[in-house]
This record gives structure tokens, sequence and C-alpha cells, in this order.
């Protein structure tokens, strides 16, 4: 049987087939978290947030795809292929994890960041209208067969 991935892609002529690693993070307790902020603190926290994830994965090399609620999809090896993706994630990931937990975002609150890595074949299928500059703007991806929440490797 052929995966996920691939199936789409032959489907979809634009579609780019290529080996990535994404890092997957977001904030534990984040809604309980909010509930108790003003508006003030919820713009605050996900300024500091935001700043905090992509100060890190600049650092390593990784490219935010997009902020999902109070966490973000960090990929390594796309848009630029990169023979170190998986070890960059995964040092993107141990310091986003020491970032998070001196952060003081939110006052009086030390905060914790969940963190899930993956590495396998991703289809990127490009939509119409897309601006070159922004190559991944409005793109979809996905991850291989049983990928929920989380992304789930599979064998390439």
């Amino acid at each position: 049987m052929e995966p996920v991935n691939r199936r789409l892609a032959s489907r979809a002529p634009d579609a780019e087939v290529r080996h990535a690693t994404v890092v997957k993070c977001d904030i534990v307790g984040s809604t309980r978290l909010k509930r108790g902020l003003d508006l003030d603190g919820q713009l605050a926290f996900k300024r500091g947030l935001e700043a905090t994830i992509t100060d890190v994965a600049a650092r390593h090399a990784g490219y935010v795809e997009q902020f999902e609620g109070d966490g973000a999809l960090v990929f390594f090896g796309y848009p630029e292929a990169r023979e170190d993706a998986p070890e960059s994630a995964v040092r993107m990931g141990l310091e986003i994890v020491e970032a998070i937990a001196s952060a003081r975002f939110v006052p009086g609150v030390r905060l914790q960041i969940r963190v899930g890595i993956a590495s396998g074949l991703l289809a990127v299928v490009r939509e119409p209208g897309v601006r070159e500059e922004n190559p991944t703007s409005g793109s979809s991806s996905t991850w291989p067969s049983g990928c929920g929440r989380w992304p789930i490797p599979t064998g390439s």
C-alpha cells in the first residue's frame, strides 16, 4: 500500500515530496492559564510565546510553518533540504523547553511546553495564488497516515 503522502502528491501536480523533520510544540495547561488572564495578559502571553519560539527556531535553522493557538509547527529540511535537520530539530526541542521554563511573559507562572518531533516524507501542496516570496503561505502539508494531533514518524 502506498503511503498517504505519495498518493496525495500523485493527485496534485505541484506537490513536492521530500524528507523533513517537524517539531510540534504547545504549552501545557494553557487553556486554564489563559482563562485567568485579562485581554492584555493573553496578548502578552501570545506575543511572548511566539517570539520565544521564533527566536529558538531561528537559532537552529528551523522554519516556523505556523502558530497554532498556544504552540507551533517548526520545519527542518523544508523549505531548504538539510542533512542535519533531525539533529537541529532535537536541539531546538531541548532549547525551547529551557527557554519556556525560564520565560517570564506570564508573571508568577512557570510555564512548561510539550515537544513532539517526527521525521519522514512530507507532501507539500502549493495552492493557487501563493506568492513566491512566501512559498509555504497557504500551503498544506500532510504527514503520513496515522498522524493525529502530534506527528508520528514512519519508515522512509
